[in-house]
């Protein structure tokens, strides 16, 4: 997976109603849709505790490496992420397989947001 051009982007604490949380911003992109795909796709590169400044952004890579393989669990966890990013509205897994051999999850979704929708394929 690899993120759009970002020429310069920041990170910061958003706030939204009473829900405060770590957001990237990339500072250059107007494509509203695109700046979602960017946001999903660092979010889910990021491994849980890598920021600093919020250990609680990212993908929880570590707790799944040591408690499951299933398919189903891991998805379900990455569809969790997704929802996590404003303006994203729905997320369906379109597919799902984890690699025992390999230790790599592969997935596809469809991202559904205000701005319309899209499909995003990760491999963990």
């Amino acid at each position: 997976m690899s993120a759009p051009t970002m020429k310069e982007f920041k990170a910061d604490y958003v706030t939204v109603g009473e829900i405060t949380y770590y957001d990237i911003t990339n500072l250059y992109q107007e494509n509203p849709l695109e700046v979602i795909k960017s946001k999903v796709i660092y979010r889910m590169g990021t491994s849980k505790g890598e920021w600093y400044n919020d250990p609680d952004f990212g993908f929880p890579t570590l707790a799944i490496n040591i408690n499951s393989t299933d398919p189903d669990v891991i998805a379900q966890l990455m569809a969790d992420e997704i929802l996590k990013i404003e303006n994203v509205t729905n997320v369906n897994v379109i597919s799902k397989d984890y690699n025992t051999n390999t230790r790599v999850f592969t997935s596809l979704f469809n991202v559904f947001t205000i701005y319309g929708d899209f499909e995003i394929g990760t491999e963990n």
